[in-house]
């Protein structure tokens, strides 16, 4: 239930709900940018927010990599 200030609110046009189903119409709704969904390879566009994402992930975990390297090698020793 809404409280009565923000039902005027809303009839004041002062204030919008939005009714989303996912995290993606979320971010759609947030940005203006398409969210992008995976094709039949499993790759998200490119310009997409979800195929940005994705490719910060995997930046990070490229970048991660030697140091995981390192880590499990003086281990051995």
């Amino acid at each position: 239930m809404l409280r009565q200030d923000v039902i005027d609110a809303v009839s004041a046009r002062q204030f919008h709900i939005y009714p989303v189903q996912t995290n993606d119409e979320c971010v759609e709704l947030l940005t203006g940018w398409d969210s992008g969904e995976r094709d039949a390879g499993g790759q998200f566009p490119p310009g997409s927010i979800n195929g940005r994402i994705f490719r910060h992930l995997m930046d990070f975990a490229d970048q991660r990599r030697p140091f995981s390297s390192r880590s499990e090698q003086s281990d051995m020793e």
